[in-house]
């Protein structure tokens, strides 16, 4: 492997009674088995299907049930750091940090927008709104990763004499987790109960149908399809209407447009839905001779 990234964690498993250094032997195995889901889907998201990475367990410490996971990848984004397995991640938040926030509730839509920090998703549920990187967003929706975390950081508490769970990386405690506030952690039945995603994008259009008395009613070329748009750019509403002279402005389907606006998408039952568009500004008109208007 070339520009390797490498970093070492410790699994501590912390029991009631500190004398007995014992653990179902099917509670040990599912804890490791998620954390090995876990890393290899969202190894396969950030870095693609022919991303590799080795992950390894060290001999165990003895008289504990401390479990040493060495993991190396080969380049790409750090996988490790973008979990919140180690110390310093996302700005916006590791997933550990979200799905914390989303406390075990299926979230109800996403929204992707630009910001401080690139792309940014606003993740909507039961009313709340929590903030992260478009990335971290793609990695808490998928119901693998999900599943996973549940198997290492809820299903390996759920044993009668279990107390916490603490990772420790290069950096000290990367998490700690008591027994009472592992359910954050469980996975729901659906991750989403209807995923909407909602992206703020700039985009060259042509106009196929206008309306100059309103919102409704007009079309877009965009890309090798046309669809149905709203018009919410006021502005631009009272330009085309009143023209010059008190003549509506002239609009060709050959003119082209550079327009702002929001792009929503739905999946429901894993089919995406045919995308919607509301063109929010018009930031300039270039007619058919290359004249800009």
């Amino acid at each position: 492997m070339e520009n390797k990234t490498t970093h070492q964690i410790i699994l501590s498993f912390g029991k009631k009674d500190n004398t007995n250094h014992q653990m179902p032997l099917a509670t040990y195995i599912t804890s490791l088995q998620g954390l090995q889901e876990v890393v290899e889907q969202t190894d396969k998201i950030l870095n693609g299907e022919n991303s590799e990475y080795d992950i390894k367990v060290i001999a165990e410490q003895p008289g504990s049930f401390e479990t040493v996971i060495d993991f190396v990848q080969s380049g790409g984004i750090d996988v490790f750091r973008t979990l919140g397995f180690v110390a310093g991640g996302f700005a916006l938040g590791t997933v550990l940090e979200v799905v914390e926030q989303l406390k075990s509730r299926a979230m109800t839509e996403i929204e992707i927008s630009k910001g401080e920090h690139g792309k940014q998703a606003t993740i909507r549920v039961d009313g709340q709104e929590v903030t992260c990187s478009e990335t971290v967003a793609k990695l808490v929706k998928n119901p693998k990763i999900r599943s996973g975390l549940d198997k290492l950081l809820y299903s390996s508490l759920q044993d009668e004499d279990a107390s916490n769970l603490k990772i420790t990386s290069e950096g000290g405690i990367s998490l700690e987790v008591d027994k009472d506030e592992a359910e954050v952690y469980k996975a729901p039945p659906s991750v989403m109960h209807q995923e909407t995603e909602v992206e703020t994008i700039v985009a060259d259009v042509r106009f196929t149908k206008v309306n100059f008395l309103g919102a409704k009613g007009w079309e877009i070329a965009y890309g090798t399809a046309r669809y149905p748009t709203q018009m919410t750019d006021e502005f631009f509403l009272e330009k085309i209407a009143n023209g010059k002279d008190g003549k509506p402005l002239e609009i060709s389907s050959d003119d082209l447009f550079v327009v702002e606006m929001k792009k929503t998408e739905i999946t429901s039952n894993g089919k995406k839905g045919r995308p919607r568009f509301v063109i929010t500004k018009v930031n300039r008109h270039r007619k058919a001779d290359g004249r800009i208007v």
